[in-house]
């Protein structure tokens, strides 16, 4: 248990009772990432190199595996990040995570002691491929991205299984998250603007979750 994010020591009951749960689930989640990613990542690496192999030869296909790209802690965030879409690339690969909108528990009593609610926690994960010479026109190009979207996704999603409660700041996660993911867009290089293109792409991952505020 981290007990940094633990909302039942005495210190951050305040924040419980004050209806602050949101932002600290918020938290919770960013630190969760933060610590398992690595180890996440380098699980999807050693899954997709087998399955890359069987893939080529039942497709008869040139081997085409993916490096995992690493995510730098400083470009984990907290909220909404609207400029990650004209962001350097250097700040690619990017997760954002953000736990704002909430309604009443409609499947609970609400007891005189606290109340219940349901949560949403929204994780956004950004990958970046490249450079390419012309990506809407190569398809292995295109096929890049969507691998390294899917499996990044993937060790996002293990980072947040791997404690469902996030350091017991809520009565854990009981239900997968809801995906919806952006198409591809073209991006060209920082310093020149011409020349060599990079793909973008993102993902939404939607968590529901159930907190007391006391």
């Amino acid at each position: 248990m981290n007990t940094v994010m633990n909302p039942w020591r005495s210190v951050d009951r305040p924040a419980i009772s004050w209806d602050d749960s949101s932002e600290l689930i918020q938290r919770a989640a960013a630190l969760q990432i933060i610590d398992n990613l690595p180890a996440q990542i380098a699980i999807q690496q050693t899954l997709w190199q087998a399955r890359d192999q069987d893939w080529a030869a039942d497709t008869k296909r040139p081997m085409a595996s993916t490096t995992i790209q690493s995510v730098n802690p400083r470009s984990i965030y907290l909220g909404h990040r609207l400029d990650l879409q004209v962001a350097p690339n250097d700040t690619l690969p990017a997760v954002t995570v953000r736990c704002l909108d909430s309604a009443p528990s409609e499947d609970r009593v609400q007891p005189d002691q606290y109340d219940s609610l349901e949560l949403v926690l929204i994780v956004e994960v950004w990958v970046i491929c490249g450079p390419f010479d012309d990506p809407v026109a190569n398809q292995p190009d295109q096929d890049q991205i969507d691998r390294q979207l899917h499996r990044l996704a993937a060790a996002v999603r293990g980072c947040i299984n791997a404690d469902r409660s996030l350091g017991s700041t809520n009565m854990g996660i009981q239900r997968p998250p809801r995906s919806r993911s952006s198409l591809p867009f073209v991006r060209k290089d920082d310093t020149t603007n011409v020349g060599k293109k990079f793909l973008v792409q993102a993902t939404e991952l939607t968590y529901s979750v159930t907190s007391l505020v006391f």
